[in-house]
């Protein structure tokens, strides 16, 4: 995945601020970011329809991890909801 624009970002960072277009996110930051694939990837888009429980499509939720090797293997870096499949 590459990133190619940060909507906005609010958090630890901006002191509960919210920015348009920041030029970074910092852990902790709640953001919305526009990703490109650079693989073939199959996502979908929230569909507001839950298990009754409040929750949405689990097809719709990703998690990314760094590419660490070695003692630990891959951390998890963020998690987000996917708004929207272009």
């Amino acid at each position: 995945m590459r990133i190619t624009a940060i909507a906005w970002k609010k958090g630890a960072s901006m002191r509960g601020g919210r920015q348009q277009t920041p030029g970074f996110v910092c852990k902790g930051d709640t953001a919305e970011v526009v990703f490109q694939a650079v693989e073939p990837l199959y996502l979908q888009a929230e569909s507001g329809v839950g298990n009754g429980n409040g929750e949405g499509n689990g097809l719709s939720r990703v998690m990314f991890f760094d590419a660490a090797r070695g003692e630990g293997g891959a951390n998890c870096v963020m998690i987000g909801k996917v708004r929207e499949v272009v």
